[in-house]
């Protein structure tokens, strides 16, 4: 690394060079995150916000054997906790959102940005052939827009 050269002035020149480019045409497989944290419906909040931390993720996709049901996110658990929840005793089915947005693969990071927003969310699971393959949350989707696709100049 050059003297007086740090890492946010690499960050600035990398912004720098996309300043202006849109991100918005980029699918999703290009880089969303290829792996799924996942809460069982049985789980206590305590339990859930433990493996939140352990992964540093904000949310859960919240299975019963197979299938997706849900999502518990930070919010969720700000939630409970304010309604006086016992984060032991009190499950993930009792404070899960139970409303599922998704993303497909196939979409462009502008769809996806506009179905959260619209919604007031962060993290979407990510669809392959209606198979949970991996998340994205507006963080990805605003490092895109700064810094470009992964692997771009």
């Amino acid at each position: 690394m050059m003297a007086g050269h740090d890492e946010a002035d690499s960050e600035k020149e990398r912004a720098d060079c996309f300043r202006g480019r849109s991100a918005a045409t980029v699918k999703i497989k290009q880089f969303y995150r290829p792996e799924i944290f996942k809460a069982r419906v049985e789980d206590s909040l305590l339990e859930a916000a433990a493996h939140m931390d352990d992964h540093q993720v904000g949310a859960l996709a919240v299975f019963e054997g197979d299938s997706l049901i849900g999502m518990i996110s930070e919010r969720d658990l700000v939630r409970a906790m304010a309604q006086g929840a016992d984060p032991k005793g009190a499950t993930v089915a009792e404070y899960m959102s139970l409303r599922i947005l998704t993303a497909d693969e196939e979409e462009t990071s502008a769809e996806v940005a506009q179905r959260m927003l619209d919604a007031g969310i962060r993290h979407l699971p990510v669809l392959k052939h209606g198979q949970a393959v991996g998340t994205i949350s507006i963080r990805d989707v605003l490092a895109l827009e700064l810094w470009g696709p992964p692997g771009a100049p």
